[in-house]
């Protein structure tokens, strides 16, 4: 088996023109940077990524089907607050992190069941289902899910039985943007998940289904078939980052975590800004999918390619409108604040929101324009985003 950056590189070009005959307008970049969650955890880190698209535009049966044939990975339909451990005594049906490979080694002491070593990819067809389930259980599911994240869970019961379990896992999942409706969303799960935003495809998209109709099988066949000699001849071991790029993607973990900050706000009135998270977890998670990213094409080294990509998910990440204001107040034209296309109230909101957490210099402006806000002080990091931009 071929194992040559070329040979990569034309195992790439196979996937990419099998995508483009099935679908009209997919966002390589898309795939791109889920393979790199992936593969970002067999390099032994740990990445959470969420993929914010319209309904049926390929997240689920394009991007997440490429991924779904690895051993490492586990595909859940429906999530409940028993899909990752089971609550019930003696469960005969146990939850997923109670299974190979998540649960690792598995050791008891009378009702008492510990699983260490746990390790695997879960990846969720459709998170945006959590926003429905009743408030208690809901609580309880993102409660594991932080838990998890942090790499152990212990639960006890009534019946006396309790499991703890400990690992690491890295979750993939797709999204409707109803989730950016949802404005607790973040502060109940804690800030976990960075985003990547697929936009929707018109009425090409509709001819290209009816084109294709009942050769989604042999698809999903024919993709699993490219996308494993992929994964298997990426490079694992040390990827390196040059000082440059560590100071872009640290800036970059800042817009992060301070540009989705919580802004509370009553009557239309901002009345608190707590403090920010810190930037270090956004900084490894945005690092390893820049390493991943150039292990996948067989390169040690990470290029300026894999910075921009990987500045895809900042920006992404960030509240969609706060995101919009904040790209035109880098552009070197002045942008007149009423132009750009959101809804008044949506605008002036998130400019006051921007103002508040100080990315946004002045309260009120006429326009935008690259000095126009307070975080690009840093020349590298703005570089950056306006090479993204183009």
């Amino acid at each position: 088996m071929g194992k040559t950056a070329k040979e990569q590189k034309e195992r790439f070009e196979k996937v990419y023109k099998l995508i483009d005959e099935q679908y009209v307008g997919m966002d390589h970049q898309l795939f791109r940077l889920a393979w790199a969650a992936v593969h970002g955890h067999l390099l032994g880190f740990k990445s959470w990524l969420l993929l914010v698209a319209p309904p049926s535009t390929g997240k689920t049966e394009g991007v997440l089907e490429s991924i779904s044939c690895l051993p490492e990975v586990k595909v859940i339909d429906r999530l409940t607050e028993h899909t990752l451990i089971s609550g019930m005594y003696k469960a005969k049906t146990p939850g997923v992190l109670e299974k190979a490979p998540f649960g690792g080694t598995v050791t008891k002491d009378g009702d008492k069941t510990s699983y260490s070593g746990g390790d695997g990819i879960l990846v969720f067809k459709d998170f945006s289902t959590v926003l429905s389930m009743q408030r208690d259980k809901r609580g309880e599911l993102f409660s594991q899910l932080r838990r998890i994240y942090d790499g152990q869970l212990a639960d006890n019961w009534g019946t006396g039985e309790s499991k703890l379990w400990s690992g690491r896992v890295s979750v993939i999942g797709a999204s409707t943007p109803a989730i950016d409706n949802f404005p607790t969303f973040e502060q109940e799960l804690g800030n976990r998940f960075l985003r990547i935003r697929g936009e929707r495809v018109g009425r090409e998209s509709a001819l290209r289904a009816i084109d294709n109709l009942g050769t989604e099988s042999k698809f999903h066949a024919n993709l699993h078939q490219l996308m494993e000699p992929i994964f298997a001849n990426a490079l694992r071991g040390n990827i390196s980052i040059k000082p440059e790029q560590i100071n872009q993607l640290s800036g970059l973990a800042e817009l992060v975590a301070v540009g989705r900050g919580v802004v509370v706000i009553k009557d239309d009135e901002i009345i608190r800004v707590p403090d920010p998270e810190g930037p270090g977890r956004v900084a490894k998670e945005l690092a390893t999918l820049a390493k991943a990213l150039a292990a996948l094409e067989r390169r040690r080294v990470v290029t300026e390619k894999d910075v921009i990509d990987v500045c895809r998910v900042a920006l992404d990440t960030l509240p969609q409108n706060r995101c919009k204001l904040l790209l035109a107040s880098v552009s070197p034209q002045k942008i007149a604040l009423s132009s750009t296309d959101i809804p008044r109230r949506g605008r002036e909101r998130a400019y006051d929101q921007l103002h508040e957490l100080k990315l946004l210099r002045s309260a009120n402006p006429l326009s935008l324009g690259s000095k126009g806000t307070e975080l690009m002080n840093d020349a590298g990091l703005e570089k950056l985003i306006i090479k993204f931009t183009k």
